[in-house]
């Protein structure tokens, strides 16, 4: 899902949101309205926007049956989540099978300008809920994988709720 959720205070007070596989087209920053920066709250000594654009992807345990919402703000975490959801589309397309993929959370380097590398979320897919799970050694990427508990010091980003174990969006 694309999400444009507006905050007052700590208080979600509007949503604008709609489903990717339904071709939803947020709207403009501008169109949502609250552009005078004179009428923002000040947090941390800044002016900040009300409205924050989000992607949320759900996810279910395979073991626990648990379903949780992968929400993110970031550059890193709308990256993930895209590179996944274009993975799916793919495989719809190609093989026409609408199965789930199967993921691990792990992490990933990304190059920035200002901070140099940095470790954004990586969904590897592991297998898909038609198929056997592939080992981690034969997937493969371009970039270096790495196990979020593998990383020491990872600020704001908790390792996955059961060690190792396989989520289906």
């Amino acid at each position: 899902m694309f999400c444009w959720i507006k905050f007052s205070g700590n208080t979600v007070v509007d949503r604008k949101m709609g489903r990717a596989a339904d071709r939803f087209v947020p709207p403009e920053r501008e169109e949502l309205g609250d552009t005078d920066q004179s009428q923002w709250e000040v947090r941390d000594g800044e002016l900040k926007d009300p409205w924050t654009f989000q992607h949320l992807l759900p996810l279910e345990n395979l073991e626990t049956g648990e379903v949780m919402v992968f929400t993110t703000s970031s550059i890193g975490g709308q990256i993930a989540t895209e590179e996944l959801v274009q993975q799916y589309a793919k495989r719809v397309r190609r093989q026409k099978s609408s199965a789930l993929p199967i993921v691990r959370l792990a992490v990933k380097e990304m190059p920035t300008k200002k901070f140099g590398k940095v470790l954004r979320p990586f969904f590897e897919i592991t297998g898909w809920e038609d198929a056997p799970a592939a080992s981690a050694a034969s997937a493969s990427n371009a970039m270096r994988t790495v196990n979020v508990d593998d990383v020491p010091d990872v600020p704001d980003l908790d390792p996955p709720p059961h060690d190792g174990d396989d989520i289906s969006w």
